[in-house]
């Protein structure tokens, strides 16, 4: 199956689950439901690699602030350890990245994949400002 139609399936996957989806202009896929919204990177070059993205902004004021949240997301990608924190100048990215040979795998390992995500999302915030989740 060439990359449009792996899309296609998965699009059509992420509707039946319930999920808002729209293509993005590159391929991706931006998804979600309430409040929480993710952005799912499918590689065209490795056409069995994907990376789910969950991002939020921090108001990154202070060098310590910044220390504090480079420990809480070593600290989160350490504990849950199929998916990273990466922080951007003010913004965290939370990922999982995962290797699927087919739609139908994808959609398989989908719910474990999301359920790292959410996972390292409340590690990170539970390391870095003492509360459960930053998601909604």
């Amino acid at each position: 199956m060439d990359m449009d139609g792996r899309r296609e399936e998965i699009l059509a996957y992420l509707q039946e689950e319930g999920y808002c989806v729209e293509k993005g202009e590159d391929r991706d896929l931006f998804f979600g439901k309430g409040e929480n919204s993710y952005r799912l990177v499918l590689d065209e070059e490795c056409e069995v690699f994907y990376a789910i993205l969950y991002l939020h902004v921090l108001d990154i004021r202070t060098p310590e602030e910044r220390d504090r949240y480079t420990r809480a997301a070593v600290e989160a990608s350490t504990m849950i350890k199929a998916a990273k924190v990466i922080i951007d100048e003010g913004s965290v990215i939370f990922t999982v990245e995962q290797f699927a040979s087919s739609a139908e795998e994808f959609c398989a390992i989908f719910p474990y994949s999301l359920t790292a995500l959410r996972s390292l999302v409340d590690a990170f915030a539970g390391q870095a400002l003492g509360s459960s989740s930053l998601e909604n």
